[in-house]
């Protein structure tokens, strides 16, 4: 039992500092009268960037070495991120809203499409189709009938009686 606490415990530190620490870059942004939605794009960026960092080295370069290096990446991908927000909101005259929700949808699906090149995975996996739609909706869809002067006809399956 006391094992399992102190092991609940680890994992709740190691998701709480992260998340601790964008709660109080997001505070110092309000404070100074930026507000930034893009905090969890820009925190899956340096995630990405760090882990794709230490994909590559960890070979190569001792782990202490190699994690720092990737902190320092992580931090740098971060802020590259934050500066094409701070551009498209300062420069172009974008509101921080739209942008900031920009980057929150564009990081998830880029690091999705690059992890997936990174590993080789172009595709996922397809059911085949069957007949031009998925097997679950074979046979719902009814041929359009000819149309008869004003008559409403079915496109689907008229209801069972």
């Amino acid at each position: 039992m006391t094992n399992t606490i102190f092991f609940f415990g680890q994992q709740l530190l190691l998701c709480f500092v992260p998340l601790m620490i964008v709660a109080l870059a997001g505070i110092y942004s309000e404070r100074s009268g930026i507000m930034n939605f893009s905090l969890e794009g820009l925190m899956l960026a340096g995630a990405f960037a760090g882990a794709f960092f230490l994909r590559g080295m960890q070979e190569i370069l001792p782990g202490n070495v190699a994690f720092l290096l990737a902190l320092f990446i992580a931090g740098l991908a971060g802020s590259a991120v934050m500066m094409l927000h701070s551009y498209a909101s300062i420069s172009l005259g974008g509101t921080q809203i739209i942008s900031g929700m920009a980057v929150n949808l564009l990081m998830p699906a880029l690091t999705i499409v690059l992890a997936r090149a990174i590993i080789g995975v172009l595709q996922s996996p397809t059911t085949p189709s069957r007949g031009g739609l998925p097997w679950p909706y074979k046979g719902l869809l009814l041929p359009a009938p000819k149309r008869r002067g004003s008559e409403s006809q079915y496109l689907c399956r008229p209801p069972l009686k």
